[in-house]
């Protein structure tokens, strides 16, 4: 479902303020979760992506294709809190913009990482699947 890499890094490509510099593991005792799991996160997408903006052009990208799916990363804090959004492999522009539009409007709480004992900043990988047949399905 959601992705976790291997090995703890010191980074500023994952932080706000370019000056100070974020700790934040890929690998923990236990990972992030949504507060309410996976499904709820899921059926928000689902219920409230509006794909009606994608057009029969950007459709073909998906065409042909067995998986049609947008990475999006973020950092889960120590406190729970989905910060830096970015996509890290895209399909291209309305693709990657709904994507994430809509995992940034998330109103869902995140359990941190723990690590340790203590909760901690973990970087998060989470794919958004489109149907390569349809504009409406997620």
């Amino acid at each position: 479902m959601c992705h976790y890499a291997s090995y703890c890094q010191e980074s500023d490509s994952l932080n706000d303020d370019q000056n100070a510099k974020t700790h934040f593991f890929e690998v923990v005792d236990i990972n992030p979760e949504p507060i309410g799991g996976y499904q709820k996160v899921f059926q928000y997408i689902v219920e409230n992506m509006d794909t009606s903006e994608l057009t029969e052009l950007d459709t073909l990208t998906c065409e042909g294709l067995s998986s049609c799916q947008v990475y999006l990363q973020f950092l889960v804090t120590e406190t729970g809190k989905a910060i830096n959004h970015k996509v890290v492999k895209g399909l291209g522009g309305k693709y990657d913009s709904l994507s994430l539009n809509i995992v940034k409007r998330l109103p869902i709480s995140w359990k941190p990482g723990i690590k340790d004992d203590k909760p901690v900043a973990t970087r998060v990988v989470m794919p958004i699947s489109f149907s390569p047949n349809s504009n409406n399905d997620k």
